[in-house]
């Protein structure tokens, strides 16, 4: 099926060694996109029909673009090591008309999450094996989102001898979710102070 994405996240407190572990099990980096800063805005309706769902829509503002994207609800168990789900993008030419498009059909703004990101393409010549690594700069810290096929991840986490308590699944939201749970307080967007 098309516009399907395997991934999973790590927390990654130092990323030179993270990427030279790659680099020793075989794996050349390829810069796709620069480092760059991203605001997040997600959207649902005021049910929470898409959180129910455990479905996201999300306009993304980069680098003077406009991304509209939809995450459909995970096609994998909860309990597994990565997240399987339908994933369609699709830029957009004008970010404000966009929102109030969204708006106008009951979606509203919930949570809004920044970043800063770095993506790169992975391959190792010799297993054929490529995946997209994006290193991101969040303020919950930092974070390395792995994509790719479910053989190849399994075959990374194994190699590097990812910790368990080092990966997971959970999405910006539910991260700062938890995250809010904890200190006692409702849900607060994760933004950098300015």
């Amino acid at each position: 099926m098309a516009n399907i994405e395997t991934e999973l996240k790590i927390f990654c407190d130092d990323f030179d060694l993270f990427t030279q572990n790659l680099k020793e099990i075989g794996f050349l980096f390829e810069v796709l996109q620069p480092r760059h800063f991203e605001d997040n805005w997600m959207f649902d309706t005021s049910d929470g029909a898409l959180r129910t769902q455990k479905s996201a829509l999300r306009l993304r503002l980069a680098e003077g673009k406009a991304i509209v994207t939809f995450k459909g609800s995970p096609l994998t168990p909860q309990a597994s090591e990565f997240k399987t789900r339908e994933e369609l993008e699709t830029e957009v030419t004008a970010p404000e008309i966009t929102r109030l498009i969204f708006e106008r059909l009951g979606f509203k703004p919930f949570f809004r999450y920044q970043k800063f990101r770095t993506t790169f393409r992975l391959t190792n010549p010799q297993t054929e094996q490529s995946l997209l690594l994006m290193r991101d700069e969040s303020p919950l810290g930092n974070l390395v989102e792995l994509e790719g096929e479910a053989q190849v991840l399994t075959h990374i986490l194994a190699r590097l001898a990812v910790e368990p308590g080092k990966r997971c699944t959970e999405s910006y939201i539910a991260l700062q979710h938890a995250r809010c749970v904890a200190a006692g307080k409702p849900l607060e967007d994760l933004v950098f102070e300015a």
